[in-house]
Parts: C-alpha cells; sequence; structure tokens
C-alpha cells in the first residue's frame, strides 16, 4: 500500500510536458501505401502513384474520444488527454485547463482501488485546503455508461475572507475487481466558467469503463 500510495501522489503532483520537433508534421496519412505527412488544419496537394493529384485536408472534430484499456470518454476540440505509465500497472490519464480545472483517470491493471476515494480527494484538495477553509464531503455514486457501478465521494470547498471568495467542487469515484480497477476524478473552481464547466460535465456523462 506504501508503493501504491506514493505513485497516487506523484501521479497528482507530477508536472507533464510535450516536446514537439519544429518541422516535424503530426499526422500521416496513408493511401495505397503510401505516406503524406501533414498537420491539423493544413490543405495540400499530393500525386498519388499513378500520377493523379490529391487534395488532402486534415481537421479536428468538436467531439473525440479519448480511449484507455479501461476507461473512454468524450473531450471537446481544442483539449487534449496527457497519458502517462506510472507502474508497470497503473497508467494515468489527464485533461487540464489554463484556470486550472482539472479530471484524470487512473487505471490500475493489477490492484483494486476502490479503498483509495477518500485518500485521493484528501490528496487532490490540499493545495486549496492550504488557502483556508474547510471540506465538506459527501458519499458519491455514478452508473457508467457501460453499467459498472462507481462509488466514491464529492466535497465542496468554501473559502471566504477578505479580499479572497473562493469555491471548489471535487469528485473522486473507484470501481473495481480483486485485481484491475480505476479513479476516475475532477476537480473545478466555481469561476471557472462554462466552458470548463462543460469539459467536467462531458467527461463524467460519457465516462465508460469496462473490465
Amino acid at each position: 500500500m506504501g508503493r501504491l500510495i506514493g505513485l497516487v501522489v506523484a501521479g497528482l503532483l507530477c508536472a507533464l510536458s510535450v516536446a514537439r520537433a519544429n518541422e516535424a508534421k503530426t499526422f500521416t496519412i496513408t493511401i495505397n501505401g503510401v505516406d503524406y505527412a501533414i498537420d491539423e488544419g493544413e490543405s495540400r496537394t499530393v500525386k498519388s502513384k499513378d500520377g493523379a493529384e490529391l487534395r488532402l485536408s486534415l481537421h479536428k472534430n468538436e467531439i473525440g474520444t479519448f480511449h484507455g484499456d479501461f476507461v473512454s470518454f468524450q473531450l471537446t476540440k481544442g483539449f487534449s488527454v496527457t497519458s502517462s505509465q506510472l507502474e508497470a500497472d497503473i497508467k494515468q490519464h489527464m485533461l487540464s485547463t489554463s484556470r486550472g480545472t482539472l479530471v484524470l483517470v487512473q487505471e490500475y491493471a493489477d490492484v483494486d482501488p476502490r479503498s483509495l476515494a477518500d485518500f485521493m480527494l484528501k490528496q487532490l484538495a490540499a493545495p486549496d485546503l492550504r488557502d483556508g477553509g474547510s471540506l465538506d464531503k459527501q458519499s458519491g455514486k455514478r452508473a457508467s455508461n457501460a453499467g459498472v457501478q462507481l462509488e466514491g465521494e464529492t466535497a465542496k470547498l468554501i473559502i471566504r475572507r477578505p479580499g479572497v471568495s473562493r469555491t471548489v467542487h471535487y469528485e473522486v469515484e473507484t470501481a473495481g475487481s480483486s485485481d484491475r480497477g480505476i479513479v476516475a476524478l475532477s476537480r473545478i473552481d466555481s469561476d471557472a466558467g462554462s466552458d470548463d464547466q462543460k469539459v467536467v460535465d462531458r467527461f463524467w456523462d460519457t465516462l465508460t469503463v469496462k473490465f
């Protein structure tokens, strides 16, 4: 359990960055065995093997779907999911916004994480608790789109002091069996705005868990 807790904390606190080469194209379209490099939003004309001209263009749909090993959920255009391998049997998938909104899933391939909800909530709320206020917790329950029951906790943190008025909402839900499971969570400030609220709502409304 000590190793597991250390990994959970590391996953929540890690700062992830993605490097991209300046001249590299992001995508490759393959037509009849020929690869054509292209970026999102780009249009270009290429020639096929038989000399015919092909007009290629690539754009991103307004709504996309992220697929993990045990979960899938939808996200809006303009947002992306960062995945990392915390351990051989633990994967983490995270989406965050510039306003501090967060949705995160940890997939456990050889561990039952259903006892971690309260611990995860405390870790998630720790930075906001240092800003003052107290945590009002309640038991939480959801059913994923595949019928898997999720159980955990929801919480609200209210900070009121001169010059500061903040409310932060958290939710941590878990599901699993004896040898696998997931932890799903979200964090959003009440003043994060409607776009961020849609990110959180879409995550929970479309979350599908399959074991």
